[in-house]
């Protein structure tokens, strides 16, 4: 079976017991426009692990539930996956009485689950900040860039030299972990260019 080509905007991160708010939260952002992954988006014989980091580093952003029990393990790996590639981070609260507070959920911004469509709304504002113009300009920049989307991801000198190269071009500049999401996404979705032959000149 190959992989799908469905590319995702939002990763949603929750325990199992809250699956059926994960599936209205999952509902509203569908309504929205909003590609979702769950564990339901899972395919028989894919790669779990692979499945799962692929969809979250293409996301645009990570949709947490919290129970009044808090981060799970897993939970708590996805966050710091979000967090390490700079995504926007939303924590819908199931029980507004719990404590959420504490450094590591500091950086999360917190609603009550009768907000989940505020959350929706800042969602659709972060995708619409990346145009169809700006992905042309990518696609431009990558067909010259020396390294592999896959090298890139690996290298943070790579990284810099991409954003560099896009912001001289576009005329703006976009973190570089946002410039990778999108290269992942085209390139899942059949739409990077082939890259040119390039030479490092020699120091």
């Amino acid at each position: 079976m190959g992989k799908s080509k469905k590319v995702f905007d939002v990763f949603i991160s929750h325990a199992l017991e809250d699956a059926p708010l994960a599936d209205r939260i999952a509902s509203h952002c569908r309504a929205g426009g909003l590609e979702v992954f769950t564990p339901a988006e899972l395919t028989a014989g894919s790669d779990v692990g692979d499945a799962i980091w692929d969809a979250l580093y293409e996301s645009r952003a990570l949709i947490l539930v919290l129970s009044a029990e808090g981060l799970t393990p897993m939970m708590t790996v996805e966050l710091g996956g979000a967090w390490g590639t700079n995504k926007p981070v939303y924590g819908i609260v199931t029980d507004p009485l719990a404590d959420h507070g504490g450094a590591v959920m500091k950086k999360v911004a917190l609603y009550p689950k009768e907000r989940i469509s505020d959350v929706v709304l800042a969602i659709q504002k972060k995708v619409r900040e990346f145009s169809d113009r700006d992905r042309e300009v990518l696609a431009e920049v990558y067909a010259q860039a020396p390294a592999t989307v896959d090298r890139l991801i690996a290298d943070p000198a790579e990284v810099e030299s991409l954003t560099d190269a896009f912001a001289e071009r576009s005329g703006r500049r976009v973190d570089g972990d946002r410039l990778t999401s999108e290269l992942l996404r085209m390139r899942k979705q059949g739409k990077l260019p082939r890259r040119r032959a390039v030479r490092r000149s020699a120091s």
